[in-house]
């Protein structure tokens, strides 16, 4: 459903948030540098080279995989 190639060999994996989690700014992680990205209606990104930023985004990342599933969830309408 995403359009990336994935398995070990592509150093790649995909978890799917809880369906409550919202996030609409992009969120990349590496080296010592955390970029955030907005959606193209609002259009900015910004790069935070920081090690004690990296480190905070790094553990939410850690913390958000743990609780995400394997398995795209079932999205139902109320």
């Amino acid at each position: 459903p995403h359009g990336l190639a994935l398995g070990p060999e592509y150093l790649r994996e995909v978890r799917y948030a809880p369906t409550n989690f919202v996030a609409p700014t992009g969120v990349f992680l590496y080296g010592q540098s955390v970029s955030l990205l907005s959606n193209a209606r609002e259009g900015f990104g910004v790069t935070i080279a920081s090690p004690s930023y990296y480190e905070t985004m790094y553990s939410w990342f850690t913390c958000l995989w743990s609780v995400s599933s394997e398995k795209m969830p079932s999205i139902t309408k109320s």
